[in-house]
């Protein structure tokens, strides 16, 4: 039996059950059914952002962004930004390229294929909803 480990968020839903992203789970390969071990630790509760700011970033990141790029355009201080960028990643809405291809040799950010069908899908229901 091979161990494999890796750390990350999940949010305790109806039932007191847990979410296990996506992406972790197959890195891991676990499937339905599947047992695994876990160690938990309470975080603090957080208050989820202003959708409308999350937009903003999805709008901005269209292209691909620095942290510091997405602070300025949707005005906001930079810690807050790179909070919201990593739910916005943790949500497989947003990519992060960690090779420091930009010319500070930051990582950047791009908003992923998923990422542009949830703003497709939310502009046609505003437009319905208008």
């Amino acid at each position: 039996m091979t161990t494999k480990n890796a750390t990350f968020r999940v949010k305790v839903i109806s039932g007191s059950r847990i979410t296990i992203p996506t992406a972790v789970r197959r890195l891991l390969g676990v499937r339905d059914g599947d047992y695994i071990v876990c160690s938990v630790r309470a975080g603090e509760t957080e208050e989820l952002p202003p959708l409308k700011t999350l937009w903003r970033i999805l709008q901005a990141c269209r292209k691909e962004l620095t942290n510091k790029e997405i602070a300025k355009r949707c005005r906001l201080p930079a810690r807050t930004s790179k909070s919201y960028a990593t739910l916005l990643v943790d949500e497989e809405l947003l990519l992060v390229n960690r090779t420091g291809e930009s010319d500070a040799g930051e990582e950047t950010y791009l908003t992923t294929e998923k990422g542009l069908q949830v703003m497709n899908l939310v502009a046609s229901t505003r437009g319905r909803s208008s």
